[in-house]
């Protein structure tokens, strides 16, 4: 009898996202909210696999069996990975300080952001994320205003984590309709998993140095 897993196309399952980095794959499931890889052997089996090659039965099983794979019919639209940064907003512009009046602000989407990055699955909040806003990428007023939040964000007593910064400060630029790109990226020996946001080339809320050590994994 023929095996059905044969005559059926598979693709990395829609809550995945994963890069190569050197001879290593590392994958981030949004929905388990982890970061894992692969065995060498099974790394080969998913690469043939996602360029449409056939692979050893036992490895294919394994991989669907894990959940890494599914089949093509449940697989939503590719992520686009982001253009490489050559800028950085808080290096390359400055102010003199932040705008006082929006510290209340700042300081609330700061500290909503700190709670709902402990409470929501981050699959969610990636969800609220995504908006249909298009300007061009680092058009005037979105620079203006990350620069405010920059420098009114120092004046917010609360500890800095990339992805509490990250998640108020691209919801205060949603607010005002202003698109950018929240990215996640990824650094091994050792393991390091950080995110940023970026409009174009340009990082707006970290340093250059820091986001270019880190390869892009995931693009909201």
């Amino acid at each position: 009898m023929l095996n059905p897993m044969a005559i059926m196309s598979y693709s990395p399952a829609t809550n995945l996202h994963y890069c190569e980095i050197g001879e290593r794959l590392v994958f981030l499931d949004v929905q388990a909210d982890r970061y894992f890889q692969l065995t060498p052997p099974l790394k080969t089996a998913f690469l043939d696999i996602v360029a449409g090659r056939d692979t050893e039965p036992n490895m294919l099983q394994q991989l669907v069996s894990s959940g890494v794979l599914v089949s093509q019919r449940q697989v939503a639209r590719a992520t686009t990975m982001p253009m490489s940064v050559t800028e950085s907003l808080t290096e390359s512009h400055t102010r003199e300080r932040g705008d006082s009046c929006a510290w209340i602000e700042v300081a609330y989407m700061t500290g909503k952001a700190i709670l709902d990055v402990k409470t929501i699955p981050l699959f969610r909040l990636l969800a609220g994320c995504r908006t249909d806003i298009s300007q061009a990428p680092t058009c005037k007023g979105l620079i203006d205003t990350a620069l405010d939040f920059n420098e009114t964000r120092r004046l917010v007593p609360l500890k800095r984590v990339c992805l509490h910064d990250s998640l108020a400060m691209k919801r205060y630029l949603q607010k005002r309709r202003l698109a950018c790109h929240l990215v996640f990226g990824v650094a091994l020996n050792p393991f390091s998993a950080h995110c940023w946001l970026q409009a174009g080339t340009t990082v707006l809320n970290d340093t250059l140095d820091r986001a270019v050590r880190h390869t892009p994994i995931l693009t909201v």
